[in-house]
């Protein structure tokens, strides 16, 4: 029988605290409670299977992104980018956007910042802004892991948490610091999970290391918005 939980138990004069078993590709990995370790199992098929899943959402939303990208340029040409230039020439301005968005969860999907780094033109500076996006995403990341460490009790947290990330939970119970991966190549929202990772207490080194897919789906998003924009 499974015994994955992820439990919360009341404590007087505080809120409540993670109790969390979880498993990492398959291998047992810390508990998070208090002075506990625990390990656990779970087959590898069903974290691949919500990988996948949610990686095809995203692919989903990027080819849909990119073929309004493309019917937009073949009608317009290149004023559909001249058009971008004028309607977001406000770097400053833009480069805030991006950075609240990716604090709220992501409410802006990232591809649409891509799409507006075209209006540089040569390669070298959209990757120097690509690797900008990227890494403004990924600290965006290690922000919510603090958020989630430091603010864990008080009533924004647990709204956000009951309002956003509840659905979440489970899967961090059953997936561990698989969910950080996930998280950095899909939809699946980055900085919530982060916040949910750090209000579970656990390792940064972890949430370093493997949210550095972020790069990866970053970089690879860009590719595919800089050959769609070659090729029309």
């Amino acid at each position: 029988m499974n015994e994955n939980l992820f439990k919360y138990r009341q404590k007087p004069g505080k809120f409540r605290f993670f109790d969390v078993k979880c498993v990492f590709l398959g291998e047992p990995v810390m508990a998070i409670s208090p002075g506990r370790i625990h390990s656990n199992t779970m087959k590898i098929s069903e974290k691949t299977r919500y990988l996948l899943v949610n990686l095809a959402r995203g692919f989903g939303w990027l080819i849909f992104l990119l073929a309004l990208f493309v019917i937009l340029k073949k009608n317009l040409g290149n004023k559909s980018i001249e058009l971008l230039h004028l309607i977001t020439d406000r770097t400053v301005l833009i480069y805030s956007i991006f950075i609240i968005s990716e604090l709220a969860f992501g409410i802006i999907p990232p591809e649409l910042f891509m799409i507006w780094a075209l209006q540089e033109g040569e390669p070298v500076r959209y990757v120097f802004i690509i690797a900008q996006f990227s890494s403004l995403s990924y600290l965006s990341g290690i922000a919510g892991y603090f958020f989630g460490w430091f603010l864990q009790t008080t009533l924004f947290f647990r709204f956000v948490r009951r309002k956003y990330l509840r659905k979440y939970e489970d899967r961090l119970a059953q997936f561990g610091s698989y969910l950080l991966i996930v998280a950095s190549l899909t939809p699946v929202p980055y900085s919530g999970i982060c916040m949910l990772v750090g209000s579970a207490r656990f390792r940064f080194r972890k949430l370093v290391i493997y949210t550095l897919f972020r790069f990866l789906r970053f970089f690879l998003y860009a590719w595919f918005v800089w050959e769609a924009n070659v090729i029309v």
